[in-house]
């Protein structure tokens, strides 16, 4: 086994001692470097639900830009989107079932909708510009367009569900 798995595997035992980032759904958040910039998954542990952060990401994204990648991660624990994609994956583990442009338009309309209902526009401002960076591109491999994301997050801010 290679290193870097063994500091991921001893990060996720103890990291929650020390994360000082919490989550609006109560699900842990561990600093962790990761492919993605914050990922919903769950402890291989004891299969309990957690958020992985990027730092890398945290320190870019700032304050705000964080509060929405929460949202967003939260929601993808709140629309049971960890636990189906890892049916799938048990089945083909070629595949990456969490990210499908329908999964990310979910979960960024529950984001906007639990930020628009909390009154954080900061957050909210700050997902549109992140996602809205890609403009008519998909943002990462089998996302949706920057446009379409922006759309899902403004409809859910707006209507207050989704």
């Amino acid at each position: 086994m290679k290193i870097w798995t063994v500091l991921f595997f001893l990060t996720l035992l103890y990291a929650p001692a020390y994360s000082q980032i919490g989550s609006p759904c109560g699900v842990p958040v561990l600093l962790q470097p990761t492919p993605l910039n914050a990922q919903a998954t769950l402890n291989p542990f004891n299969g309990s639900p957690i958020i992985l952060l990027n730092p890398q990401f945290v320190m870019m994204a700032g304050q705000a830009g964080v509060r929405f990648a929460l949202a967003h991660e939260c929601a993808h624990h709140q629309l049971n989107h960890v636990a189906i994609s890892l049916q799938v994956l048990q089945s083909n583990p070629y595949v990456m079932p969490w990210i499908t442009p329908q999964i990310e338009l979910a979960a960024d309309c529950q984001a906007g909708a639990f930020l628009g209902s909390v009154g954080d526009m900061q957050a909210i401002q700050a997902g549109l510009q992140f996602v809205g960076g890609a403009g008519p591109f998909p943002s990462g491999p089998n996302y949706p367009t920057g446009f379409q994301r922006m759309q899902a997050i403004r409809t859910g801010a707006q209507m207050g569900h989704c």
